[in-house]
């Protein structure tokens, strides 16, 4: 039977404070209806604060993971739930082969637990833009047969570092 930690995280500040980086020019694509159905997150929003970019989030999922992997390194397969539109390119840690971006994240975690591997789900609905609906939440899961709860604990804190409040739910 596997064993499932979670963690859930509001962001509440910068990620990167006094941080500067080199500006790019985002482009969004909008071609097919699943592209305008991607844009639909856009409309409606509330005014919740923005404290990272769709650059940022990228860094920021390929941090965690980096993190998780050298945290815990037990883990076979990082599943993340797509916030699209993305507007920006993928950093290589995104694309290397132990990593899923998916739409759905239940089916192919399902296929991946009956296979026995490790897994570690992050959905995150954070606020890139101010049009953005969200509520600047992280929430990360483990799943894996046998204890790890001390691992995992050392890893939540390192989250919380970053500039994420534990919510306890």
């Amino acid at each position: 039977m596997n064993k499932c930690y979670q963690y859930t995280g509001q962001l509440c500040s910068p990620l990167y404070p006094k941080t500067l980086f080199r500006s790019t020019p985002d482009e969004v694509i909008v071609n097919t209806p699943d592209d305008f159905l991607s844009m639909f997150r856009l409309t409606g929003a509330k005014s919740n604060s923005v404290y990272l970019t769709p650059r940022d989030n990228y860094r920021m999922l390929e941090n965690l993971i980096t993190l998780a992997k050298e945290s815990m390194p037990m883990i076979n397969y990082f599943l993340c739930a797509l916030q699209m539109p993305g507007t920006c390119r993928l950093p290589n840690r995104l694309l290397e082969e132990d990593v899923f971006l998916v739409v759905d994240l239940t089916s192919d975690r399902e296929a991946l637990l009956a296979e026995g591997h490790c897994v570690f789900c992050i959905e995150n609905d954070l606020v890139r833009d101010l049009v953005e609906a969200g509520n600047n939440q992280l929430h990360l899961t483990l799943y894996k047969k046998g204890d790890h709860l001390q691992e995992w604990q050392a890893f939540t804190r390192q989250i919380n570092a970053l500039g994420f409040d534990e919510v306890v739910i």
